[in-house]
């Protein structure tokens, strides 16, 4: 029999009030932390996969170019392609080359290497080598190539590289020289 004067432990009402305030604001900071780890996670793979698609080009042009004649190298009127000479006289063609694919507005681009009769495509598939239209619509210039005024053995390449696999769209610029010639 329960004695009625003797009191029982019980949680109060505003004990357990305050439990579910703490228990709440524990989880909150929780999903926070995880959602902006998922977001930083977000930013980062799309950066890192254009860099490595643009040094994977960068290292394809520097081969080509060393085994190129060391002079006569003319460049089109936009920039967007080269032509010249290998060491034993075969055409040397590498442009901007579209691939029929769209990405937003933009058309992924890829750079096409024909060299001493063999056609190479550098080509990803989320990732544009072309022009980039922002989302306020303004065009940023893609990749383009000229040849030094100063020494003529000597082509500018600015690679600009747009990933559209993410959310948002990344571009990446580096602007490289490469010494024509040279061999491998």
């Amino acid at each position: 029999m329960i004695n009625p004067g003797a009191r029982q432990e019980a949680v109060t009402l505003v004990e357990l009030l305050a439990t579910l305030i703490i228990a709440a604001m524990i989880s909150s900071a929780i999903v926070y932390m995880i959602s902006f780890e998922l977001r930083s996670w977000q930013s980062v793979v799309p950066s890192s996969n254009v860099r490595s698609n643009v040094a994977f080009t960068s290292k394809e042009l520097q081969q080509v170019f060393q085994n190129v004649s060391t002079t006569g190298f003319t460049v089109s009127q936009d920039g967007t392609e080269i032509t010249g000479q290998d060491a034993d006289g075969n055409p040397v063609d590498i442009r901007l080359q579209s691939t029929g694919i769209k990405a937003r507005s933009d058309n992924i681009e890829c750079l096409a290497i024909t060299d001493n009769g063999k056609s190479q495509t550098i080509r990803f598939n989320d990732t544009s080598f072309g022009s980039y239209t922002s989302s306020g619509g303004e065009v940023s210039p893609g990749t383009t190539f000229s040849v030094d005024s100063g020494s003529p053995s000597l082509v500018d390449v600015n690679l600009v590289a747009t990933y559209y696999g993410g959310g948002t769209p990344t571009t990446y610029q580096v602007a490289e020289q490469y010494a024509l010639g040279g061999g491998d």
